[in-house]
């Protein structure tokens, strides 16, 4: 995808992207956090200091690119996996199994769901209100995609008994989805921008596995708990198995009214939900879902207790990210975490919880509270660890534990001694980041493999010379020492050869000679005072065409 889609700072998506609304430059609303954390609103491109604001327009155009892309990838594989499926039916089963708060389509879970189509399963799809008129063999029918806002009702779906999925969209005017039930073989429902204030309907679906509710601004509550009659109430009080019992995965996306799930505790099956910035304030409908493996409530900031999750013994994947959650103490009971995400808990003081999950395998705490790190030191199995933002932290030792790790990010801490990470001969990512108190790093050496690192961000920390390395890990793409103002030698870099982004702004740098080697991988250098232009020294005399980017932010030029 075009460079604008990517973070300047990560190198990730722009899912939230933040700009100045000068320069036209994008980074990541969580790295813009993190620069503010550090007292620092420069763009990390050309230096422009501005206020930084969200930038709607241009994060959904980096979705729609992905989501389109990803769509259109998963279809293709699995069209030449099951050649005898239409496309359509096809399509409707990856849409049911892509997941727009992490763009991401469960492949193996297509697979095995296409594998179950009949042999005469067809796929369908109605944009009017005679379509349905026009389908002639009904009973064929395997899914079906109605679109647009002539959609009323759901009673069209009695025509199509053998339905297994069915994908709703831009039915403005549909307010419930009773009717679903007369397709007694209904396993997969989506949802998209359509009326809906409930799921009134789908407690008859005895075979309902997997709903998805995307942009319906109206909804505020999942299934049946609002109807008015005495077993209904007493079904959800008492959590027994009723309608919606064979549920396993719902997903609620921008949905911004959303906030009752009491209806899950009927629903023991249950192992994925998603909720993402919905005004969901209570997780006690979860106590009875045992089998849950994944749980997604970040941005729900009403948020505050997750004492329901100590009975999830299967839970895997956690989100609590930008919630109200100070105490993590259930988290002990979860030994089967392998991803944690608690970015943005403000609250947070202590990791201490997590001692016990020693199948953890990444975990995010940026923007936190925390000031230790010792309750990671049984962790054995991380891989990745962020931190970054952790104004409080100031001891990172404890991460000398944890031998298996490839990606570290103290950006932004209170950090000043970071010689425990050059035991890692694994590291592959270290970022540090405004660590203003860091003067020294030096990558790690195995003398029996060259080192994996690849990307190494030192800008703005207090590191003024890289010569003790003694040679360059010979991996290494990515270097940013921007705002090293004491660098000035950079000789060790002679032996990199396949390094694709250099930041030497605002150093003491005055010659890239060093990076001749490196040349033909170039793809974007940053230097003090130097434009290049589409001819350079540096890459005329290793006989190098040069057809990258190579960018700088100062207002001269000089040759080499």
């Amino acid at each position: 995808m075009h460079r604008s889609f990517f973070c300047y700072v990560c190198c990730e998506p722009l899912f939230r992207a933040m700009s100045d609304g000068v320069c036209d430059h994008h980074v990541r609303e969580a790295c813009c956090l993190k620069m503010s954390v550090s007292g620092t609103a420069t763009c990390p491109l050309c230096g422009w200091n501005g206020p930084w604001s969200t930038d709607g327009a241009h994060s959904e155009c980096v979705r729609d690119a992905i989501e389109v892309r990803l769509k259109e990838n998963a279809i293709a594989l699995l069209r030449d996996a099951y050649p005898a499926l239409s496309s359509d039916c096809v399509g409707d089963v990856v849409g049911s199994c892509f997941d727009r708060s992490c763009l991401t389509v469960d492949l193996h879970q297509a697979q095995q769901y296409l594998a179950a189509v009949p042999p005469d399963g067809v796929g369908a799809v109605c944009t009017s209100l005679g379509a349905p008129d026009t389908i002639p063999n009904k009973a064929a029918v395997f899914s079906l995609r109605v679109e647009g806002p002539w959609l009323t009702s759901c009673d069209l779906v009695r025509r199509f008994l053998k339905l297994q999925v069915l994908v709703l969209c831009d039915c403005a005017d549909l307010v419930s989805l009773r009717g679903v039930e007369c397709a007694p073989l209904l396993e997969r429902l989506t949802v998209e921008r359509c009326g809906l204030a409930d799921t009134l309907g789908i407690d008859a679906c005895p075979c309902l596995t997997f709903l998805q509710l995307r942009e319906c601004p109206r909804l505020s509550h999942l299934g049946w708990s609002q109807i008015p009659n005495s077993q209904s109430s007493l079904q959800e009080s008492s959590g027994q198995d009723g309608g919606c019992a064979a549920l396993r995965s719902v997903s609620v996306f921008r949905c911004p009214a959303f906030r009752g799930i009491g209806v899950l505790s009927a629903s023991p099956h249950l192992r994925e939900f998603r909720a993402q910035c919905a005004r969901i304030s209570s997780l006690a409908a979860l106590r009875e879902c045992r089998r849950l493996e994944l749980l997604d409530v970040g941005g729900c900031q009403q948020v505050c207790c997750i004492e329901a999750l100590r009975s999830a013994k299967a839970l895997r994947y956690l989100d609590l990210s930008n919630t109200a959650v100070s105490d993590i103490g259930a988290l002990s009971q979860c030994t089967a975490l392998e991803r944690v995400n608690l970015n943005g808990c403000l609250r947070l003081r202590s990791l201490d919880s997590l001692e016990c999950c020693t199948e953890l395998r990444e975990l995010q705490a940026s923007r936190t509270s925390i000031e230790t790190l010792i309750g990671l030191r049984l962790c054995r199995a991380l891989k990745k660890v962020d931190v970054s933002g952790c104004a409080a932290l100031r001891d990172a030792a404890a991460l000398t534990h944890l031998s298996q790790l490839t990606h570290v990010d103290l950006s932004f801490t209170a950090v000043d001694d970071v010689s425990s990470l050059a035991y890692y001969s694994g590291l592959e990512s270290v970022r540090l980041r405004g660590c203003r108190h860091v003067r020294d790093y030096s990558p790690p050496h195995n003398l029996e493999d060259a080192p994996p690192l690849r990307s190494l961000d030192l800008t703005n920390t207090s590191v003024c010379s890289i010569s003790e390395w003694g040679r360059c890990p010979p991996r290494l793409e990515m270097l940013r020492m921007n705002g090293c103002t004491e660098l000035s030698d950079i000789s060790v870099l002679q032996s990199a050869s396949r390094l694709r982004v250099v930041d030497l702004d605002n150093t003491s740098v005055r010659s890239v000679s060093p990076l001749r080697l490196a040349a033909p991988e170039l793809e974007e250098l940053h230097t003090n005072d130097v434009t290049y232009q589409s001819e350079v020294p540096l890459f005329q005399t290793t006989g190098v065409q040069r057809q990258h980017n190579v960018v700088n932010a100062g207002a001269s030029s000089r040759s080499l």
